[in-house]
């Protein structure tokens, strides 16, 4: 359903100390992908967690019908320079800042072929 989050991704300095973190708090599953970096299973959105991000970030991903159509309706200048990212199994996601700290962005289900 459009507006609602389809994923979330979660940048740290250490994944295996993260992933020890929140499967403890939270009680969030971890598959393993690259290293120590791995898709998150949550009792409701799926999400990613990735390494070398000494910052530390969270990007929620919003599902939208038309990405085109949910960039012009924001306006903002993140959202015009809008780039194809890495495609999920589930999803195409452009990163398009949505607030002023570009922290967000929207997914459209792939087109049927």
């Amino acid at each position: 359903m459009a507006g609602e989050p389809s994923h979330f991704e979660v940048g740290v300095p250490d994944a295996a100390r993260a992933k020890a973190f929140f499967g403890e708090l939270f009680d969030w599953s971890f598959t393993t992908t690259t290293g120590d970096n791995a898709w998150v299973e949550t009792r409701g959105v799926r999400g990613g967690l990735h390494d070398g991000d000494e910052d530390r970030s969270v990007v929620v991903y919003f599902r939208v019908d038309d990405i085109a159509a949910a960039v012009r309706q924001c306006g903002s200048s993140a959202a015009r320079q809008m780039t194809q990212t890495q495609p999920s199994p589930a999803a195409v996601s452009f990163p398009a800042g949505t607030t002023r700290d570009s922290s967000s962005a929207f997914t459209s289900p792939p087109s049927a072929a």
